[in-house]
């Protein structure tokens, strides 16, 4: 199984992306549904399924502990292949992808840059960004380890655990 954790989008941040991204994409690039948007925290890679709950038992507790997050989106833009929504920093949100990490025993030595990936492309794009003006926040409250399944079509995202973060 080829596994991740990740945020889950909230339904109205979802909306507002809609809303905002571009009417066209180039040729032989593809939008990915709505409904497979989330904000990755940790990528764990193949797994074997029977690795599932002893993940989950190591990662519960940090998500037991951790407030839901107010963000913002920055930009839309390409990065290589995929088109982006980047996402403010947050310091609890860098923290939390660093202890997830740490308690899974993957490598925490990288920089965490907070996206959402909107579409994807077979040819590499110039990286452009554009900045949103007065973008809302949006209170992210749930995330999943997800099993991603890769198809001719693309990944899709299937949840295998929940997790709810704190609303304070």
């Amino acid at each position: 199984m080829r596994l991740f954790i990740g945020l889950a989008l909230p339904p109205e941040a979802s909306l507002w992306i809609l809303s905002q991204r571009p009417k066209y994409l180039p040729p032989k690039a593809r939008w990915i549904p709505p409904d497979q948007w989330h904000l990755t925290l940790t990528f764990l890679g193949e797994r074997p399924s029977c690795q599932v709950e002893l993940i989950h038992q190591k990662v519960a507790p940090l998500f037991e502990s951790c407030a839901a997050f107010f963000l913002r989106f920055l930009s839309l833009g390409w990065k290589a292949y995929t088109l982006w929504i980047f996402l403010e920093s947050h310091p609890r949100l860098a923290k939390l992808s660093y202890c997830l990490h740490e308690a899974l025993g993957l490598s925490s030595a990288f920089s965490f840059q907070p996206h959402i990936t909107i579409a994807r492309s077979r040819q590499r794009m110039e990286e452009k960004r554009a900045v949103f003006h007065e973008p809302p926040l949006f209170l992210f409250t749930t995330a999943y380890l997800y099993e991603s399944i890769l198809s001719p079509s693309g990944a899709v995202y299937r949840p295998l655990r929940r997790y709810d973060l704190r609303e304070e």
